[in-house]
């Protein structure tokens, strides 16, 4: 713990310290009597980054466990492929958090009852100190894809970290396509452009400049943010937010601002749905990009789009063979990629970065099994791949 905590005083030193770019991982919460139950879909996730960047990304890990059992679990699963995994692990951002009413104080009391809650506040508390220039977090259901050439997940970090800052957060903002393909095929076919996660982010940010994304939510598995005070910011208004909107509906805040609250929820939910605590943080995060949007906060904070490759959610096949998985996808070739059938369908504008699943995580327990679907789809559609278009031999556009 001495060492995590020296960690953790390293990240939050001077600004020219610190390094730009990086992929974190929460896992809090945990127990330290049960590391296999804690950390398995956790060092899986770190290791495929690992294999995936070719070890030219830092990694960093936030979490309550002492570093040692993860040090131990990580060399029993993978043995010396563990060796320095994690650049820093760090104290996840709960343990020194201090609760600003008591009604924060009851919710975040170490009871089973909020545990999920409290994990919640911690992954959000994390974002604010996020120890690179440009950090990406994931969720520990996620797994990386193989390297992919000159567009594969390294130089696709590096273009989050040249671009960090238009937006102080990107996320895949959900019911939106950022707007950009007609850049994204007219860069491609008539400016010899390659297709790529960085020339879908820079049509999306082209295409949605001046523009508001608060009336919509944001998938929370993947977040690219940037370090700087406006990030802080965010942070502070997101926390606040979602303990506000527990504390209301789980009966631990009785005043009038509540109770305001309450009657204005019950207009659009049903108050038992409200009770089981499922407003999560991506409600909370939707109140308070709306109110930005609603006070025209120019200078404020900003929310981009993240290039769908670095959060693949569509492809959900639960099978013990690769046969069975392979099947799967090229079932779904028409539903998933011809974009006729619903615009969203079109997921990716090149190579499949990651997978965020848990029926990959639970249910594909063989690594090679994983890079095989991960090589499947990533193939151009010339050559039986269904997730992008790889050449402009794929002509193929839209209407």
């Amino acid at each position: 713990m001495r060492l995590m905590l020296r960690l953790a005083a390293a990240a939050c030193g001077h600004a020219a310290h610190v390094k730009p770019y990086g992929i974190c991982w929460t896992r809090n919460e945990a127990s330290e009597s049960h590391p296999s139950l804690n950390l398995g879909n956790l060092l899986r996730s770190a290791t495929s980054a690992r294999r995936a960047s070719e070890g030219k990304v830092p990694l960093c890990l936030f979490t309550n466990l002492d570093e040692t059992t993860i040090m131990n679990e990580a060399l029993t699963k993978y043995g010396n492929e563990s060796k320095h995994l994690f650049d820093a692990v760090l104290q996840d951002s709960l343990a020194t958090y201090v609760p600003k009413t008591g009604a924060e104080a009851l919710l975040l009391w170490p009871t089973t009852q909020y545990k999920v809650i409290r994990s919640r506040v911690g992954r959000l508390l994390n974002l604010a100190r996020a120890p690179y220039e440009m950090t990406l977090f994931v969720d520990d259901d996620t797994y990386f894809c193989a390297p992919h050439g000159p567009d594969g997940l390294f130089n696709s970090i590096k273009w989050l970290h040249d671009t960090r800052e238009r937006h102080t957060l990107r996320a895949q903002v959900f019911g939106h396509n950022g707007g950009g393909k007609e850049c994204i095929w007219h860069k491609v076919l008539h400016e010899n452009a390659s297709f790529s996660s960085s020339l879908e982010g820079d049509c999306n940010d082209q295409g949605l400049e001046n523009k508001c994304l608060g009336e919509r939510g944001i998938q929370g598995g993947a977040l690219a943010v940037t370090r700087n005070s406006t990030l802080t910011k965010l942070v502070d208004e997101w926390v606040d937010t979602f303990l506000f909107e527990h504390t209301c509906v789980l009966g631990l805040n009785e005043t009038s601002e509540c109770r305001s609250y309450i009657r204005a929820r019950e207009k659009h939910e049903n108050k038992i749905g409200m009770q089981g605590g499922t407003l999560g943080d991506q409600g909370a995060f939707r109140a308070i990009a709306e109110q930005r949007c609603r006070r025209n906060a120019s200078g404020d904070w900003s929310l981009g789009t993240l290039p769908r490759a670095f959060n693949v959610r569509e492809i959900h096949p639960a099978r013990d063979s690769l046969d069975d998985v392979a099947k799967h996808l090229r079932k779904q070739h028409t539903a998933v990629v011809d974009c006729r059938h619903d615009p969203q369908d079109i997921t990716l504008f090149g190579p499949m970065l990651m997978i965020h699943s848990k029926h990959y995580l639970n249910d594909l327990r063989d690594d090679a099994l994983i890079e095989e679907t991960c090589e499947l789809a990533n193939r151009p559609v010339r050559k039986g791949g269904i997730a992008w278009r790889g050449s402009k031999d794929d002509n193929y556009m839209c209407s």
